[in-house]
């Protein structure tokens, strides 16, 4: 299994499990990246960066490794996803593309994993709300 990780699981972790207590939890999941099952995405490195604490100073540059989301396939799935969204959250969308936001990049990043025949699953605390768009759409 390959985890996809969202702004949302990565501070839920730094928040409730400090790296000064749970040293063993991080370097599992800086193995992980190097093996290629815990992965974080540009914009997602990009969002990180603009915080300022563990994960935008130390964690992030000098442990991860970050995988580029750029890609046709990704590309291609951004637009069948755009596509296929209700009319309700069209407005959502826009918020989206104007805050160039991660979430469409990570379900687009998800769906290229899984239909490349690797099992993937997002990582997120998100929560559904029916006026904002967000990854368990």
């Amino acid at each position: 299994m390959i985890y996809v990780a969202d702004l949302s699981s990565l501070k839920n972790l730094k928040d409730r499990y400090p790296i000064e207590f749970f040293k063993t939890l991080w370097n599992f999941i800086i193995e992980l990246n190097k093996n290629g099952k815990f992965i974080v995405i540009k914009k997602i490195k990009s969002e990180i960066e603009k915080g300022n604490d563990f994960l935008s100073k130390d964690f992030i540059k000098n442990n991860l490794s970050i995988s580029e989301e750029n890609i046709p396939e990704v590309f291609e799935n951004m637009e069948i996803m755009m596509k296929s969204l209700p009319t309700n959250y069209k407005g959502s969308l826009d918020l989206w593309i104007k805050k160039d936001a991660a979430d469409p990049w990570i379900i687009s990043y998800c769906m290229y994993l899984n239909n490349s025949g690797k099992k993937a699953k997002i990582l997120t605390e998100e929560k559904e709300n029916n006026k904002k768009l967000r990854i368990p759409m």
